[in-house]
């Protein structure tokens, strides 16, 4: 078997090799390749992001940890922002939506960020 998989190696090897020395051969042209992507090309649209919030004195966080352990993560992230920057509010993982996955879901998260007030998101996974 391990002589069957050397000499498979070789002759891969060697074919490589002789495509590759046979490029060389050309003198480098620099010719342009077409080269299709398996997956084909990407038809997502690329959104901007949502500007950076300088100081969160303030401000108030949403949690969104409904993962193992995601509640505590995001409580404790919460507890140590709030010492950081005095006055930010925190609105517990509790009191928003856990399932994002359909169109209506995403559209009720949304609802409930803006009815909270929310500023910006700490999300986690847990761990």
């Amino acid at each position: 078997m391990k002589r069957k998989c050397f000499w498979l190696s070789f002759l891969l090897f060697s074919i490589l090799s002789g495509a590759l020395f046979a490029l060389a051969q050309e003198g480098g042209k620099g010719g342009i390749y077409e080269v299709v992507y398996p997956l084909g090309r990407s038809n997502l649209k690329v959104l901007p992001l949502a500007p950076h919030i300088p100081d969160l004195r303030g401000k108030t966080i949403c949690g969104s940890g409904h993962s193992f352990n995601g509640d505590e993560v995001v409580a404790e992230v919460a507890k140590l922002l709030q010492e950081r920057y005095p006055g930010l509010k925190h609105v517990p993982n509790s009191e928003i939506p856990d399932e994002v996955a359909t169109r209506e879901e995403i559209a009720k998260l949304k609802e409930v960020l803006k009815k909270k007030g929310c500023d910006a998101v700490i999300s986690s996974t847990g761990c």
